[in-house]
């Protein structure tokens, strides 16, 4: 906008530079706008999932040895992280003690190798249930 009121003073023919200018200055912020709004409606609506982000969670949590198949994993952002449920079978003669213990242990895998998680939350079943 500077460089076309300096061209609209130097030269007189230019006296449209300005006008023009300022629509397309315009323009360029409301397209910005519109982006950014475009970005929140979608993380409001839980619409935003990282697939890669489910891909490697599920990966981690399939790797214990204890877990026999990660049966679900949903991830819901929050800003610039996700919260992350997982859900997954082990063994149904496992104690409850022992399920919570393959949860936590789940959990703190995830939490550390996975860049941009809040929170992880790993509901361990027994096969049979």
């Amino acid at each position: 906008a500077l460089v076309s009121i300096g061209l609209a003073m130097a030269v007189p023919g230019f006296l449209a530079a300005d006008p023009f200018a300022g629509m397309l200055v315009a323009g360029m912020i409301a397209m910005t706008g519109a982006e950014i709004m475009g970005e929140s409606v979608k993380q409001l609506t839980d619409a935003v999932t990282d697939e890669k982000l489910v891909r490697d969670v599920e990966m981690l949590a399939s790797d214990d040895a204890d877990v026999k198949n990660v049966t679900r994993v949903r991830a819901r952002q929050v800003g610039s992280s996700a919260l992350v449920d997982v859900e997954v079978e082990v063994p149904p003669d496992l104690s409850a003690s022992c399920m919570r213990a393959i949860e936590e242990r789940v959990r703190v895998r995830i939490v550390s190798e996975v860049e941009g998680i809040l929170d992880v939350e790993v509901r361990a079943m027994g096969e049979d249930v």
